[in-house]
């Protein structure tokens, strides 16, 4: 369990990682079409979950529940320290995907606003040249 424990805190250390990132970017209106770094944030979180996959396909073998008590309690204690870190993984996770998809949000409201803008500057020049 062990193994599965270090594992688990490597995947969250990346994730933290790439939260710390994605909480200094500021996406700006291109974003909304030209993704650059925030399809490259995307595909890591797709690869971060994907690996959190393989580590639960990995753990399933060990959820077998032994036959006598005190086998139960102890791999009962293991599980639920190893869930509880697979927990914070996933939360972590879900925390960096929300914030993707707000800068995502954002980038498509600017880039709706400069063209709302343009619209504007555009029918008032031809309200003028008119």
């Amino acid at each position: 369990m062990n193994e599965f424990n270090e594992e688990l805190m490597g995947l969250n250390e990346e994730i933290v990682a790439i939260l710390k990132e994605l909480s200094q970017f500021k996406p700006s209106f291109y974003h909304a079409f030209a993704k650059g770094r925030l399809g490259d944030y995307t595909a890591a979180l797709v690869e971060l979950r994907e690996q959190l996959s393989e580590v639960d396909q990995r753990l399933r073998p060990h959820t077998r529940i032994p036959g006598d008590y005190n086998s139960i309690q102890m791999v009962s204690g293991k599980l639920s320290v190893t869930f509880s870190i697979r927990n914070v993984v996933l939360t972590t996770l879900d925390e960096a995907q929300k914030m993707l998809n707000s800068h995502e949000s954002q980038a498509g409201f600017k880039l709706s606003t400069n063209i709302a803008l343009l619209a504007i500057v555009v029918s008032v020049l031809g309200v003028a040249a008119g």
